[in-house]
């Protein structure tokens, strides 16, 4: 009796095995398998099952080393082709099975046993993204990968752009690999890079992500560094429309060149200036004088040069003394009316001299007790100077005689600039602000609107004055009064370079990591911030002595309101706005206030 039980039970069993199997796949049959491949590379692995009712299936593989890869859904009745991995060499025996997509409880037995030999192969290692956080809409979007295979298999990259567009780029590069890929966005918003590399093998590195906001504006376009590596960019960029083109000029700091970079949306360089003496950099900052079409510039051997636009070279020099007798006196930045040149000096003296053309002439100079910062000219040629040692000069334009002069304090002068109604600001090392009566050196107001702390150079709007501070915080003032209208914290790092009004609505600030500043002119609130060398991809350094110093000119606009930004390793571009451009209606909107640098109103 209990034989016939056990038998009973066991026969139960078996036809629930069999009702279970009768609705499962068909045992997978391997139709074609290599004997080699290689170690994380996708191998070719080629199935056949059938299903119920034709069914979708998956696949499940035993690798043979503890290990199961489930595979997709596939339709029954169709070879399907497997990718299988092994992470290590060896020899494996692997088998599939396949069950319902919509039942895995459904499942065949597995297959036979198929040998496969496994041969050793690492797969490569992405190192870095690099790609800026910020990409603008309908401009191309530069993305730098760089990956390295143990092996030295040469090495192709994988890029999911985030926006639907997804695929392996053409170009197989020898390990070590740097790759610079495009693409353009067509749409604001935010994605999600996913990057790979593989090896000619197949073997794949793991995923590495970014994420890249999409905007209109407040991203890197472009950035152009001088031809010398590790080189500074320490002069303010001068802004020229010539020959249906936008120039612009900037003084490579440390390696003794000067250059014209021809805009474009985005810039690229057209010629490298000639280096007037070996080893010496320029000294002041450039300005564009008009009538002659010359960029001039002071540098460090002693000389004040004239280049004509092209940068084919520079019409004249002055004093002109021989290379081999190097005065070392350098000059400051000019203040340009007409011809007439206005150019302080190491040696405390203020010049005036004329252009020419192809000569320059000397009109006058002046001597001071003091060492002078970027003169200012005024609707009737009159020159305004302040000193370090607290004093600010009025100057008829011969320069002959000082017309009035003003002892305000005891330090350092900057920031001067004017209004429409004669009024000078000034600001000092000190924090002090001054209004200042053009006509006869009178204080109409003075104001510390951040004790303790370095106030930098003014900007003025048709209604207010704008100013940074050392603490980083920007300052909207009564013209009239200067009372604080409203004041923000902008930035947590010094903020030296003069701003930049674009158009009524916002003003671009740069701070000391050269992250540059959207900020409302209304309320200062903050629309945007671009961290440029970030952006780039490359590192950040101390700044430059002529950076933080109270010239303040590493901001300016291009005529289609991008921004360019004069930076530590770098000239960067940045998306502004078409719509906001440098405004004509306000009296002083940046440094030396206009694209060609003149301090002329």
């Amino acid at each position: 009796m209990r034989t016939f039980s056990c038998l009973l039970l066991l026969t139960l069993a078996l036809l629930a095995v069999f009702a279970c199997r009768s609705g499962a796949p068909a045992i997978p049959r391997v139709v074609a398998a290599p004997d080699t491949t290689w170690a994380h590379a996708p191998t070719p692995v080629r199935v056949f099952t059938t299903a119920p009712a034709g069914k979708p299936v998956r696949y499940v593989a035993d690798l043979g080393n503890q290990s199961q890869d489930t595979s997709g859904v596939f339709a029954a009745g169709e070879t399907t082709q497997l990718a299988l991995r092994w992470p290590a060499s060896g020899w494996y025996k692997f088998r599939v099975k396949a069950m319902l997509a919509e039942n895995p409880a459904l499942a065949s037995a597995f297959s036979d046993d198929v040998g496969i030999s496994v041969l050793a192969n690492s797969p490569p290692v992405l190192h870095h993204i690099l790609s800026p956080m910020v990409a603008v809409r309908g401009v191309p979007f530069a993305l730098t990968l760089e990956a390295e295979d143990p092996d030295g298999d040469s090495v192709q990259f994988f890029v999911d752009w985030g926006d639907g567009t997804s695929g392996w780029l053409d170009t197989i590069l020898p390990s070590p690999a740097v790759l610079h890929a495009g693409h353009e966005y067509g749409e604001v918003g935010t994605v999600r890079l996913v990057c790979l590399a593989r090896d000619l093998r197949g073997a794949e590195s793991g995923p590495e992500t970014a994420t890249v906001s999409i905007r209109t504006s407040g991203a890197l376009l472009a950035f152009f560094t001088p031809w010398e590596p590790a080189r500074t960019l320490g002069t303010a960029p001068v802004v020229v429309e010539w020959l249906n083109s936008t120039l612009i000029y900037i003084g490579g700091c440390e390696d003794g060149y000067f250059y014209s970079i021809t805009y474009a949306g985005t810039p690229k360089m057209v010629r490298r200036g000639t280096s007037v003496a070996s080893g010496c950099i320029f000294s002041g900052h450039p300005a564009y004088c008009a009538q002659t079409g010359h960029i001039v510039v002071g540098n460090e051997d002693g000389e004040f040069y004239a280049f004509n636009t092209g940068l084919g070279g520079a019409d004249w020099r002055y004093p002109g003394t021989h290379p081999d007798s190097l005065t070392w006196i350098e000059w400051g930045t000019p203040a340009i009316k007409g011809n007439k040149l206005y150019v302080p000096r190491a040696d405390s003296r203020l010049y005036c001299l004329q252009d020419n053309g192809s000569s320059v002439s000397l009109v006058g100079s002046y001597s001071f007790p003091a060492t002078l910062s970027a003169p200012i000219i005024d609707g009737n040629g009159n020159v305004y100077v302040g000193s370090d040692s607290g004093v600010l000069y009025c100057l008829p334009p011969s320069i002959g005689t000082i017309t009035w002069s003003r002892q305000l304090q005891v330090g350092e002068l900057r920031g001067l600039c004017m209004d429409d109604v004669g009024t000078l600001y000034l600001t000092s090392e000190f924090g002090n602000i001054y209004a200042i009566n053009k006509d006869n050196g009178d204080i109409k107001w003075q104001v510390t609107p951040d004790p303790g702390r370095e106030t930098h150079s003014i900007v003025i709007s048709p209604t207010a004055l704008f100013v940074t501070t050392s603490s980083g915080r920007l300052y909207k003032l009564n013209p009239t009064t200067g009372v604080t209208i409203w004041q923000k914290q902008v930035s947590p790092s010094d903020m030296p370079a003069c701003p930049v009004l674009a158009g009524t609505d916002y003003i671009y600030c740069l701070d000391d990591d050269d992250i540059l500043y959207c900020v409302q002119q209304s309320d200062g609130a903050l629309v945007w911030a671009c961290n440029c060398p970030q952006q780039a991809g490359i590192g950040r350094q101390v700044r430059s002595t002529l950076k933080s110093s109270p010239f303040g000119a590493a901001l300016t606009l291009v005529p289609d309101g991008n921004i360019i930004v004069g930076g530590e390793e770098a000239m960067y571009v940045v998306a502004g706005y078409p719509e906001h451009l440098l405004p004509t209606s306000a009296p002083w909107p940046k440094w030396q206030r206009d694209l060609h640098n003149t301090g002329s109103r």
